[in-house]
């Protein structure tokens, strides 16, 4: 677990992230901006950000119930992806 790693979710049930409405999603999407400013502010080795969401077993979703990941990345917490 990242220090700081928060889950984003609806009140509202949705599924996943696929019949989950658009001002759902903008929603949490604003929320993800709100603590991201936040998480930058109170700790400066906060360089940078995954923000995402597993949709279906097969994806490594393990809750049926909509919600987002936002973790925040510090040089060298973990090795980057690579692109593709």
């Amino acid at each position: 677990m990242t220090l700081l790693h928060t889950l984003i979710l609806s009140k509202k049930h949705y599924k996943n992230i696929f019949v989950l409405p658009a001002e759902e999603l903008v929603s949490i999407f604003e929320l993800a901006m709100i603590c991201r400013k936040k998480f930058i502010k109170e700790d400066e080795s906060v360089k940078g950000f995954n923000f995402g969401s597993n949709s279906g077993g097969a994806a490594g979703q393990k809750i049926e119930h909509v919600h987002f990941h936002l973790i925040p990345r510090r040089i060298g917490d973990v090795e980057p992806p690579p692109a593709r």
